[in-house]
């Protein structure tokens, strides 16, 4: 009987044993399975992380190729301006594509234009990845960039309103004061800057060497940025921030709502790129003494429709009325001197540009100056002693002014100005207004240096 259990014990041990060395196998082939599958896993995840990898490296070279190929086009634009026409029109779109040799990489474009800003979208086709960039830019007129650029003297006085951007070169003092309004930028290059008794300034204040001192109820509604001191006194606001390369001081219930930065030693970098070439027309050479007079007197009425015109002088007055007709075509006006007095009118109609030489004009005395089917005015000089002036309830419309050595008057409840003025000498007086219109134009006709430039946005 021992012996039997003895047999059973060694027969219980030897199926232990078979069950051991079966689990202990079973064991070895899991994790050999286990290992396989990790293998297989790692596998696997490396095809993926390679095929993801060339995925993303694929997706990035089309995005590069559509921003090179909108970047390509937009160069191509700014050497070529007058192709923006052909590219670009108000409510259409237009598009046209091109292959790049040897692959199969194509580009897609798409053009228009949303008010003043234009647009390129270009979309790249790499195989089956397809991505889209686009670039927004507007035509910045190198000569009319700013709604009033004043080389000389610049005076501004008596509840005017002025709405773009004023850029002042002159070396004295720039006073703004009473009511004034500038819904815009106000750079100045060279001077001091002081405003005073309600004058306000709707966007940013630059003063790149000078002063700025703020007065009586004045307001930037903007940020400042000053090359020297900030002073503030008697109720005046910066709405904005204050950046100043020395100190800032507020006094008597003034206050700078934003953030002050004082004592800046990079206050430089904040100043944007202002232009700093105003060059003259060139000297038409015509001795305007071999020409006659143009004069017009109560009541007479007469058209003009040549595309060259050389006259000693234009006088208007006394409720005469001259019609410039351009017929569509852009038209050239040579006069010594052009007066519209006494309730005369002075009109251009039929479209196109009129490039007008004057060396004086003088508007006044309730006289009319109408522009008609969207006609394009430039009045420009290059004479030194020229004097353009606009005054005592004249009634006037959209015209550019250019004319860097010239004195250019606005005053008297002298309305409706809209359009640009370049000059050395500029006053703005008693009632008075100007609205800054962007030109579609380039004055490279009588500047040569002065062409369209075009001027990126953003990218979207």
């Amino acid at each position: 009987m021992f012996s039997t259990y003895n047999s059973r014990q060694e027969i219980f041990r030897g199926e232990v044993g078979i069950v051991r060395d079966g689990f202990s196998l079973f064991l070895s082939l899991l994790i050999l399975i286990l290992a396989f599958s990790l293998v297989l896993v790692a596998i696997e995840f490396y095809r993926l992380s390679v095929a993801n990898y060339s995925q993303q490296a694929k997706l990035l070279l089309t995005l590069d190729l559509a921003k090179s190929g909108a970047r390509t086009l937009f160069e191509w634009l700014r050497e070529n301006p007058s192709k923006l026409n052909e590219l670009f029109q108000e409510g259409t779109r237009k598009s046209f594509s091109a292959r790049l040799d040897g692959s199969s990489q194509e580009l897609f474009y798409e053009t228009f234009k949303s008010g003043s800003e234009y647009v390129i979208k270009c979309t790249a086709k790499v195989g089956s990845y397809e991505r889209s960039r686009s670039i927004v830019f507007k035509r910045v007129n190198r000569g009319f960039k700013y709604a009033v650029v004043s080389l000389g003297q610049l005076s501004v006085s008596n509840s005017v309103k002025l709405v773009g951007d004023l850029l002042y070169r002159g070396q004295n003092k720039l006073s703004i004061p009473n009511d004034l309004e500038i819904r815009g930028n106000v750079y100045a290059t060279k001077s001091d800057v002081e405003l005073s008794n309600k004058a306000t300034v709707n966007g940013n204040v630059y003063v790149k060497e000078g002063n700025l001192n703020l007065s009586n109820n004045s307001e930037v509604k903007g940020s400042v940025y000053v090359k020297k001191d900030v002073s503030l006194s008697n109720n005046a606001t910066v709405t904005g921030d204050a950046f100043s390369g020395g100190r800032i001081t507020t006094d008597n219930n003034s206050s700078i709502k934003g953030q002050k930065f004082q004592n800046l030693p990079n206050i430089a970098d904040h100043f944007p790129d202002l232009q700093e070439d105003y060059p003259v027309p060139e000297d038409p050479g015509i001795d305007f003494s071999k020409y006659p007079e143009k004069n017009l007197d109560r009541q007479g009425e007469e058209e003009i429709h040549d595309t060259k015109l050389i006259f000693r002088a234009i006088k208007l007055s006394n409720k005469a009325k001259l019609i410039l007709n351009t017929r569509g075509r852009d038209v050239w006006v040579y006069a010594r001197e052009l007066s519209v007095s006494n309730n005369a009118t002075f009109e251009i109609v039929g479209g196109g540009t009129v490039w007008f030489y004057a060396e004086k004009i003088d508007f006044n005395n309730n006289s009319d100056f109408l522009i008609k089917d969207n006609t394009r005015v430039v009045f420009y000089t290059h004479k030194a002693d020229a004097n353009y002036n606009f005054s005592n309830s004249t009634d006037l419309d959209r015209m550019f002014i250019y004319a860097p050595n010239a004195k250019v008057t606005v005053s008297n409840q002298a309305k409706n100005l809209k359009g640009a003025i370049v000059a050395k000498d500029v006053t703005f007086s008693n009632n008075t207004s100007l609205v800054y219109e962007e030109p579609d134009f380039s004055l490279s006709e009588i500047v040569s240096s002065l062409g369209t430039d075009l001027q990126l946005v953003r990218w979207e």
